[in-house]
């Protein structure tokens, strides 16, 4: 069968060659993917913060060891943390677990989010 029946307009940005037109996909997409790179910390989770984009975070060390302003915000609250383990055995099905999300729970993210675009961004 078709593994993207069903499945939601995504993208990770491969062919978009006009920079306008990825920070346009960029700032009105609702999830945006945050995957660690050599430390926890990602350029995609900041830029997912400052765009309004609910990060998805799949970085277990992210949470545990480095969290964004502890004292002030707890990531759980604006962001949506997923395993290592869990999204490499089945990105697809990590993915669409998203779409379970209610409207209310991506709303409180969305406002959880917003908070933290002003502890966080210095503009």
């Amino acid at each position: 069968g078709d593994h993207n029946l069903n499945f939601p307009k995504s993208s990770i940005g491969f062919g978009i060659d006009d920079i306008g037109a990825w920070k346009h996909e960029y700032a009105n997409s609702k999830f945006c993917l945050v995957i660690r790179g050599d430390s926890p910390h990602s350029r995609a989770f900041w830029r997912s913060v400052r765009a309004g984009c609910i990060p998805v975070v799949v970085a277990d060390a992210l949470p545990i060891y480095s969290p964004i302003f502890k004292s002030t915000l707890n990531m759980n609250d604006y962001a949506v943390i997923l395993g290592e383990e869990y999204f490499v055995r089945d990105v697809r099905k990590a993915l669409l677990k998203l779409q379970e999300m209610s409207d209310v729970e991506v709303e409180g993210k969305l406002q959880h989010l917003a908070f933290a675009q002003r502890v966080m961004m210095h503009d």
